[in-house]
């Protein structure tokens, strides 16, 4: 057993130097200074206790010696990293100072104790089977160095925890793994010795190796220090766009509540989820970090349609490539004001029907389509009569009135598959989509009656309104026909209706 413990005491020492060495030569550029100390500190403080545990004398009194190099000044440095951690680091060399002179008089003291005796006033040394042991006598001085030790431990939990209760959903997830590594050593503390035979040992060194270890993983997992800083932390976690961090192989590692809110599985993920197991998001990995991936989605959120553009972008550090943040803004006043401004792009202010651009785009789409299917259509071309003369008797403002209420008139007696446009001045075009010659003509005179008989009052006159029309058929015999030939021939019938005496139909 004693061997057993001997060996499990030089392992400790030696994983302590590992990470020490691993924490002090990290290849990023984002170190804790703090961290690496604390490591230090720690791995003297181990090759100490190891050395100590030697059956000869000398070299245990040595050991005790070596560990006081690492030892007081552990409360300090793990109190630094916790205020690191929590986003609040000590950045004021003069209180770094101040933390670290208690602990450099403890040094002092140990390496001098044989002449002052302020630390230490004796030793006795125990020894059994494998295992020596120097037991000192405590000096006067000894519980100032209690003290700052429960001290600094008491300060760096309560820190932990009040920045715990205010903390995001990540820095609560690293917040409890720091708070358990470092319970573990605080609670060896205080049940700290076990029976080897006749020696009693404290098996802290041991625990606080294992805390170190954890800690260590935390921070190369997580990125404790340099990810969670609790403002950047709250500044993301308050931003109104949804936030998603992934790391470099697409496994989740945090989102904000703006994400979570269009999202609410993703507040029970834990981390480690790969991305393409969260399969209620708009995206996967592979589409996400693509250059054609997903950059647009559309979802209903609050009893609103949504649309959100995907912005994604590498994290790295240095030249490494460690993850990815996806970011989700809300796009849909934007999408908006664009669809507004294409309605106007293709509506006549006016009379808020069709312009001419837009009739000659989606009109020469229409003909080919029923050129192709063989489908009968209809061209029919409308002048209001006398235009110029109700411009003139009654002013350009009710010629608009006119304007407005003849579209107003046609559109409620066309089907939603008809195009009507607003060809120019007071000319309107109509095309009648699967539409035979029969029907087309009953329309046309449809239309014409309804205008005919509409009540046109403007300013207490009643005004009378007629229009001519002519009507063309789509030539589906002869392939080269199209759009232009059809209107040519619907504007020829119509000045054959105007020369026939107007208002009327000419086919």
């Amino acid at each position: 057993m004693s061997m057993l413990f001997l060996l499990l005491t030089a392992l400790a020492a030696l994983v302590s130097f590992m990470i020490c060495f691993l924490a002090i030569y990290r290849s990023d550029r984002q170190k804790s200074v703090y961290f690496n100390l604390l490591s230090i500190a720690i791995a003297l403080y181990l090759t100490g206790n190891f050395l100590d545990f030697s059956s000869a004398q000398e070299a245990s009194v040595v050991g005790v010696k070596v560990s006081y190099l690492g030892v007081p000044f552990i409360p300090g440095l793990w109190y630094l990293c916790v205020r690191e951690f929590c986003g609040v680091k000590v950045e004021r060399l003069g209180i770094v100072f101040g933390i670290m002179f208690v602990p450099f008089i403890i040094m002092v003291l140990a390496f001098t104790w044989e002449h002052n005796g302020l630390l230490f006033s004796g030793f006795t040394f125990q020894a059994s089977n494998y295992i020596g042991q120097a037991v000192f006598e405590t000096g006067p001085f000894y519980p100032v160095k209690q003290l700052y030790l429960y001290f600094f431990n008491a300060l760096g939990l309560f820190t932990i925890v009040t920045h715990y209760i205010k903390g995001t959903k990540r820095f609560k997830k690293q917040a409890i793994f720091f708070f358990i590594s470092a319970l573990i050593p605080l609670f060896t503390t205080a049940t700290w010795v076990v029976n080897l035979g006749d020696t009693w040992v404290d098996i802290t060194p041991l625990c606080l190796a294992v805390a170190l270890v954890l800690f260590f993983w935390g921070l190369q997992k997580y990125g404790i220090h340099n990810v969670a800083s609790s403002l950047r932390d709250d500044v993301v976690e308050h931003l109104q766009e949804g936030v998603l961090l992934l790391d470099n192989e697409g496994v989740y590692m945090d989102s904000n509540m703006a994400f979570n809110a269009l999202f609410p599985q993703a507040s029970q993920v834990p981390l480690g989820t790969e991305l393409d197991d969260m399969t209620y998001l708009p995206f996967n990995f592979s589409t996400l970090t693509s250059e054609v991936g997903v950059r647009e989605f559309t979802m209903d959120f609050d009893d609103c349609i949504r649309t959100y553009k995907v912005s994604v972008s590498p994290i790295s550090r240095g030249k490494q490539l460690v993850g990815h943040s996806a970011i989700l803004y809300n796009i849909t006043p934007l999408k908006n004001i664009m669809s507004a401004l294409e309605v106007k792009a293709h509506i006549d202010p006016l009379t808020t029907v069709y312009n001419r651009g837009f009739f000659y785009e989606k009109g020469q789409y229409e003909v080919q389509m029923s050129l192709l299917a063989k489908n009968a259509l209809g061209a029919v071309f409308v002048d209001l009569d006398f235009f110029k003369k109700i411009n003139d008797t009654y002013g350009h403002e009710c010629g608009d009135y006119v304007l407005r209420t003849v579209a107003l008139v046609m559109s409620g007696n066309l089907r939603n598959t008809d195009i009507l446009a607003r060809y120019g001045g007071e000319e309107f075009c109509i095309l009648l989509l699967n539409t035979q010659a029969e029907g087309a003509l009953r329309k046309a005179e449809d239309l014409r009656k309804k205008i005919e008989a509409h009540s046109f009052e403007y300013n207490g006159s009643r005004i009378r309104v007629t229009a001519s029309l002519g009507l063309s058929m789509l030539q589906l015999d002869d392939a080269t026909d199209n759009l232009d030939k059809l209107l040519k021939r619907a504007d020829e019938k119509l000045y054959e209706a105007k020369r026939g005496g107007r208002n009327r139909v000419a086919v």
